[in-house]
């Protein structure tokens, strides 16, 4: 008698996914293919003129052009370049590099 409501109980799980999967099925098949319409191109961005006279107006807390703050601090700036600097990315990839005749599987004997 168990046996007989597990079968019955197996058999109502059965028609539940499968009317599930039906449901899912009609309503993907009448959902109406729209089509998105196209955007035309963007124009470009207009070149950035002005960007030294704008600078020039701006004035930071004490009352000093941002402009003359730049050209005041350029040298400290200019100390603290590399002009030959590989970049951190690089050094640490080289790092990893064996130079040729120090890698032990290099050397037959």
């Amino acid at each position: 008698m168990v046996w007989v409501i597990g079968l019955l109980v197996l058999l109502a799980m059965i028609a539940i996914v499968v009317i599930a999967i039906m449901r899912r099925s009609d309503t993907s098949v009448a959902a109406p293919i729209v089509e998105t319409p196209t955007r035309p191109p963007r124009p470009a961005d207009p070149p950035m003129n002005g960007l030294e006279s704008a600078l020039a107006q701006v004035t930071g807390r004490d009352g000093r052009p941002i402009g003359e703050r730049i050209e005041a601090e350029a040298s400290h700036v200019e100390e603290l370049r590399v002009p030959d600097d590989t970049g951190p990315l690089l050094r640490r990839a080289l790092d990893h590099v064996v130079p040729l005749g120090d890698d032990p599987a290099d050397q037959t004997g």
